[in-house]
């Protein structure tokens, strides 16, 4: 298999030296055993004025009565990042200590809505390099596919912008398709674009074949594999007409035990399954601080429900949907875990051949707020 050298895996993911690659994965980086991770949820990177990026988008709805849960949204955004987003991002590249590996985040880098294919990868790009520079020089920033990442925000195409985040994710991580994986020490992290579920099956079995041998399996996904029970369908191979592909690949995902890694509903919240064939226990984290209806999420959790029967517990959420009742039967009789709060800041993955652990920062804070054991 040809190897990829360091100058082939580009700006964004600078290697220490690849030792060794399978197909469709993007490195392989040798760190010791024990190892830390910078965790970002959701950030939704935007600016203002709304026409830096918007423009397009505005010049076809401005004045009309179209999208506005996206207008709020631009302006939740600037707000975000005028300030109290700075400080979060701040104080995660404070956190970075000598065993830090490299930074994730967890889909949903940018808002989209550009309306322009070239301001949406200009977007892209202004936002890592943003991201980037608040971590130590040649630290690894690494990203997955969120829906807001693809979002062109043009009626009847709204999720076109396909093209232009793979054109960047191409040129920014040196690999073919917005799916893929790498390794880091004994490990294997699966980089899933939750977006093209189906078609992306067969690289998803094909990188979890070449790598059996690893200590823990990390699904780094924007939209969870177990359900969310606050927003219903929209996870991985959520939708109607793919239950068969969402139990083949809940199984494989639980043969391993994976550990899986999302964000997408802006809450924080660990959910674990233990399945015939394996665990899945998955961790959801939220870097998005004002919400659209003008309120913000708290640095220590509010709002918690814990405890598995608190899950889908809601008959109003249960019956807002054809078939809810019936997912959510699908995984409550497997639930040994159950946490659900408000909630917003950065996070370390902490791993070791001891567990895997997962600390929550609330807000710009450098000291953990809360500690989650996820093996």
């Amino acid at each position: 298999m040809k190897r990829i050298e360091r100058r082939d895996f580009l700006k964004g993911l600078t290697a220490a030296g690849g030792l060794g690659f399978c197909s469709g994965c993007a490195g392989f980086w040798m760190s010791g055993d024990a190892y830390s991770v910078s965790v970002l949820g959701d950030t939704h990177y935007d600016t203002a004025p709304d026409t830096h990026y918007h423009k397009a988008f505005l010049d076809l709805y401005r004045g009309t009565k179209k999208h506005p849960a996206r207008f709020k949204e631009f302006v939740r955004n600037a707000k975000n990042w005028a300030g109290p987003s700075k400080k979060i991002l701040a104080a995660s590249g404070r956190c970075v200590t000598s065993d830090t590996a490299f930074a994730l985040q967890l889909g949903d880098l940018v808002q989209g809505d550009c309306g322009d294919f070239a301001v949406h990868k200009q977007m892209l790009r202004d936002t890592v390099a943003f991201m980037k520079s608040v971590y130590p020089e040649g630290f690894r920033f690494i990203t997955t596919c969120g829906n807001h990442d693809i979002r062109h925000g043009i009626d009847g195409h709204d999720n076109d912008a396909v093209k232009p985040y793979r054109e960047f994710i191409r040129e920014y991580a040196g690999v073919e398709e917005t799916t893929y994986g790498f390794r880091q020490g004994p490990d294997l992290y699966l980089i899933l674009d939750f977006n093209h579920g189906v078609k992306h099956m067969p690289i998803v079995k094909r990188i979890l074949a070449e790598n059996p041998d690893v200590r823990y399996t990390f699904v780094v996904t924007h939209g969870g594999v177990i359900p969310f029970d606050c927003w219903g369908r929209w996870f991985y191979l959520g939708w109607r007409g793919q239950d068969d592909a969402r139990r083949e690949m809940r199984a494989l995902f639980a043969r391993r035990n994976a550990i899986v890694l999302s964000g997408h509903t802006h809450h924080l919240e660990l959910k674990e399954v233990k399945l015939p064939e394996g665990t899945i226990t998955e961790m959801t984290m939220n870097t998005v601080q004002a919400r659209g209806n003008g309120t913000e999420n708290p640095a220590v959790p509010e709002n918690v429900r814990e405890g598995v029967e608190n899950f889908a517990a809601s008959t109003w959420w249960l019956d807002a949907e054809p078939g809810r009742r019936e997912l959510a039967a699908e995984y409550k009789p497997y639930m040994t875990r159950f946490y659900h709060a408000d909630a917003v800041g950065h996070a370390k993955l902490r791993v070791s051949d001891e567990g895997v652990w997962f600390d929550y920062y609330g807000r710009g804070s450098t000291e953990v707020t809360k500690t989650f054991r996820l093996r």
